[in-house]
């Protein structure tokens, strides 16, 4: 996002949405997958079939470049996070996408992550990477957020604006920020966590939840039972929470004999 001409003391002065640049960070190894898949967006084709060519052709301001960022303040990272071969995090896009902002970012810019990792990673790992290749100091020159990524991908009902984004930021204002920002696109709603910590450990209790909900459904299917079994609703169906409930376990039903 650039910036505006005017300037205050207010964080939130400095911002505006006037254009959006797009970049990425890949190994080498993966060079052919990335010139494809940036040809792709160019033509306004979206694998994950989020986006249609038709919102695309809307978006008139998008961009592609990776020095676009020295007009960008504000970055939004969407990397993915792996495990290794030993079960560990490969935090290795995540650290060279830091290190690709941090060589073209402004003073006063803010980072905001969204891929999956452990509590206390963006502040132990990401804003080390930021300050080393910046040369700015952390919530002085530049701050940090995080907010994690709740996208379902094919699914044309529930989509970015209509879930509910859980925001976060490194002090009270940039917190502000954070949650002004993604609340301009998400039409269900933020959350606005207590700290980063607080928002990554919300993204690793959903996973941990989705986990649950899924393995016995694939286990119960790989031993071909077929009937399907919901978990009783709380008492008073009629409640808020009742319905909820419902809504909640229609697609979480498990099969039994």
């Amino acid at each position: 996002m650039q910036k505006k001409t005017n300037r205050n003391n207010s964080l939130w002065s400095g911002f505006s949405t006037h254009s959006m640049t797009f970049t990425d960070y890949m190994s080498r190894k993966a060079e052919k997958h990335r010139q494809l898949a940036r040809g792709e967006l160019r033509r306004g084709i979206d694998r994950t079939r989020e986006v249609s060519k038709e919102e695309f052709a809307a978006a008139e301001a998008l961009g592609f470049s990776a020095e676009s960022l020295r007009d960008c303040n504000f970055y939004i990272v969407t990397v993915p996070t792996p495990v290794d071969h030993a079960k560990r995090p490969d935090l290795s896009a995540l650290i060279g996408a830091s290190r690709m902002v941090g060589e073209r970012a402004l003073a006063r810019h803010v980072v905001v992550y969204e891929s999956t990792v452990y509590p206390g990673a963006t502040e132990e790992i990401c804003v080390p990477a930021l300050e080393k290749t910046s040369g700015f100091r952390f919530n002085r020159d530049f701050f940090a957020g995080y907010s994690p990524e709740r996208i379902n991908p094919g699914d044309k009902t529930h989509r970015l604006p209509d879930i509910v984004k859980i925001t976060s930021g490194s002090t009270p204002e940039a917190a502000d920020l954070v949650n002004r920002v993604y609340a301009t696109v998400i039409t269900a709603g933020t959350h606005r966590a207590s700290s980063i910590r607080v928002a990554e450990a919300a993204k690793v209790i959903e996973n941990i939840q989705r986990d649950v909900s899924i393995a016995p459904d694939v286990l119960f299917k790989e031993l071909g039972l077929a009937r399907r079994w919901r978990p009783p609703a709380p008492s008073g169906t009629s409640s808020p929470s009742a319905r909820a409930w419902s809504a909640a376990t229609a697609s979480a039903s498990i099969p039994i004999t």
